[in-house]
């Protein structure tokens, strides 16, 4: 549940860099910003936004996966998820993006 997390700025040439030493599927998906609420903090600091990230995964296969980020733990231990989320995958390595990326994106979507 908890995980370190490194965003960092990507050019076109390190981009072409990295793809040429990408081992599997290279994984495309397209990301949604959609504001949830506001997230009340454990510790009675400010409330902070809650953001889900849907993403639509691409070949091969198809998935649809929402991701949030929480302030802390305790916060995600007390988030109840709005009734369009599906199954909890959090603790679901199928689902890492280093497992899609070696064995393939599932289950399928339905057609």
């Amino acid at each position: 549940m908890v995980r370190e997390e490194y965003n960092l700025p990507l050019n076109p040439e390190a981009y072409a860099h990295l793809l040429a030493k990408a081992d599997g599927y290279r994984i495309r998906k397209t990301r949604y910003r959609i504001l949830l609420s506001e997230c009340p903090s454990p510790t009675g600091e400010s409330d902070t936004p809650l953001v889900a990230e849907l993403d639509l995964f691409h070949e091969p296969g198809k998935l649809l996966m929402v991701e949030v980020e929480f302030p802390s733990e305790e916060a995600a231990q007390a988030f109840a998820p709005p009734d369009w989320f599906a199954e909890e995958v959090t603790f679901s390595k199928e689902y890492h993006n280093s497992y899609m990326s070696r064995f393939g994106i599932r289950p399928e979507l339905p057609s």
